[in-house]
């Protein structure tokens, strides 16, 4: 079974603390059918598209991470991420809208934050080694809200920005902030203190934008659910310290999206313009290269036999192989870039990200700390837990 992402997500967990935690409890609950699904079917396949995985970019960082790692035993000890899809919303349409909108009572975080919740700690696993495994993890979220962006800019402004606004809005800046109090999150600025054994290894971000620079002009727009097109621009963005031995930054940056290929990939602003940067203390190891920049051309050489392109649409694609191929006996389940006994992770910082939430929501505290462990302990069984009770 290939699954879309995220695996889960409840109504209401960016302001109902126990919706936020059964995010997790839903993967917990889906690992174990699939552990006893795969005792009466050994052959049975769960894997997750989760494309940033298959990204020739981002296997070159974890392979970057993990070399430096083997001659330093280093772990990476910072990573900042940050991506904007410019998804400019007028006041109306944040009611009246909902395809991945805010009206669930979540947003930006579930709309596309898995991709990140679920590569960081994939980076981040490149650098474990022995006694320097992450077991907890604090999270602590600052998020906007509707009644946030309507503050930023409102009726009033939207007014003055498109003639044919007031027109068309059938509502006051009022009910429309009393209509959106229990939506979901626009952008979320999200914080990681990465533990291991009580004792912080690795401090990261997590920054995710709906609200950030767009293409879009005009109030109409081109495509009701607003996803697609309609001046959405990606601004991507990690950048990974490693100690004093390596900093890796990614930078996938575009200034129009509007599905033309570019003549030119590797420019800036370009629909296909991507960068990685690899920086290394040559001085301490005189045999590493001080710095090294991988742009589209490059890691399109670099790519494997499946000739696959730094870019998403072809990830996707390479994630769909990768499957097709297990189940064509052409690759083992040790040969699997993203099954689901991996992703626990992933469900951990989302899972956290809306704790934070919605414990602020209803004014306890802002951070959480959760089991960080790739593989949590089993379940007990029914009877086990029953006696525990006693």
């Amino acid at each position: 079974m290939l699954l879309d992402k995220p695996l889960s997500v409840h109504a209401g967990c960016s302001v109902n603390p126990e919706k936020a935690e059964a995010i997790l409890t839903d993967f917990d609950e889906l690992l174990e059918c699939y552990r006893q699904a795969r005792r009466r079917f050994p052959q049975i396949m769960v894997t997750v598209q989760s494309q940033r995985r298959y990204h020739p970019a981002f296997r070159r960082m974890r392979e970057c991470i993990a070399e430096v790692t083997a001659e330093t035993n280093c772990p990476v000890t910072s990573v900042q991420s940050f991506y904007s899809d410019g998804q400019w919303r007028m006041p109306d349409e944040l009611l009246d809208i909902s395809y991945h909108g805010f009206d669930q009572g979540y947003g930006k975080a579930a709309h596309s934050g898995y991709h990140f919740f679920d590569i960081v700690p994939w980076l981040l696993q490149g650098g474990e080694t022995s006694g320097k495994e992450l077991d907890a993890v604090d999270i602590h979220a600052h998020v906007t809200r509707p009644d946030d962006v309507l503050t930023q800019l409102g009726v009033q402004d939207h007014e003055q920005l498109f003639p044919g606004f007031a027109a068309r809005n059938p509502y006051t800046e009022a009910e429309l902030r009393a209509a959106t109090r229990l939506f979901g999150e626009v952008d979320a600025f999200i914080s990681m203190a990465y533990k291991s054994s009580g004792r912080t290894m690795t401090l990261g971000t997590i920054n995710l934008v709906h609200s950030g620079f767009s293409q879009r002009g005009s109030l109409t727009p081109a495509h009701a659910n607003l996803y697609k097109g309609n001046g959405r621009v990606r601004h991507e963005n990690h950048i990974i310290m490693q100690g004093p031995f390596q900093a890796l930054h990614f930078h996938s940056l575009q200034t129009l999206n509007d599905g033309t290929p570019s003549t030119d990939p590797t420019a800036l602003g370009h629909e296909r313009h991507i960068q990685v940067h690899v920086f290394r203390n040559s001085r301490f190891r005189p045999g590493w290269s001080k710095y090294a920049s991988l742009d589209f051309s490059a890691l399109t050489a670099a790519s494997d036999s499946e000739a696959a392109l730094p870019t998403q649409e072809s990830s996707r694609r390479r994630a769909t192989w990768e499957f097709l191929a297990y189940l064509d006996g052409r690759r083992t389940r040790e040969e699997m870039s993203s099954e689901l006994t991996s992703h626990r992770r992933g469900a951990t910082l989302m899972a956290g990200a809306y704790l934070s939430m919605a414990q602020q929501w209803i004014g306890a505290s802002p951070v959480r700390r959760l089991d960080f462990r790739a593989a949590p302990k089993p379940a007990p069984a029914p009877q086990a837990r029953v006696e525990a009770a006693l």
